[in-house]
């Protein structure tokens, strides 16, 4: 009992002093209705996956308002200089040139992710000069094959060789007889 009772006490100190030292790197948000974590990464010049990482969020899409969200310290959310609405004809590209900046941006900023998709009266914000959209790693391409009628995975890891566990594996394959014509499969 008495035991329990000063390993409590050791674990509420060692938190308290982790908070303290944590919130001196860190500023913190509350989500707020309708916000995303991109959304939230572009406001404050952070990486997604870094945004992701230090808050322990294993799915992007899956935040709730009210939820506290740790930002690291030093990125300044950039100033937004003006609020532009769109007039018929107007597209991002164009917007972009009158505000000396570029559509990749706007689009950054404002979270469009379809550049073809704005609308008349929509209200664009303008970053600031300097502002630069994140920049993410892009997903390394993978070589597929579609399953032919008559193919079995044994020829199809001779055909591309590699080995027909791992080609299995790759694909969630637990029973090599189960493939079908038209399938998908990843070969690693």
């Amino acid at each position: 009992m008495k035991t329990s009772f000063v390993r409590l006490v050791v674990l509420v100190a060692i938190m308290l002093l982790g908070v303290s030292a944590v919130s001196a790197q860190y500023q913190t948000h509350i989500v707020q209705p309708g916000e995303t974590l991109s959304q939230i990464a572009v406001n404050y010049g952070v990486n997604l996956t870094t945004l992701a990482q230090i808050n322990n969020i294993s799915n992007p899409s899956r935040i709730y308002p009210g939820q506290r969200l740790v930002i690291p310290q030093g990125y300044v959310p950039p100033v937004t200089v003006a609020t532009y609405y769109v007039q018929p004809g107007d597209t991002l590209q164009k917007i972009a040139v009158r505000y000396g900046t570029t559509w990749q941006a706007l689009a950054a900023y404002n979270n469009i992710a379809n550049p073809n998709r704005i609308w008349v009266g929509m209200a664009i914000q303008i970053p600031g000069t300097g502002y630069q959209p994140p920049v993410y790693p892009q997903p390394q391409p993978s070589n597929y094959y579609y399953v032919q009628y008559g193919d079995t995975m044994l020829r199809i890891a001779a055909r591309f060789g590699v080995n027909v566990w791992r080609l299995a594996e790759a694909n969630g394959i637990y029973n090599l007889n189960w493939i079908y014509a038209g399938q998908r499969l990843i070969i690693p």
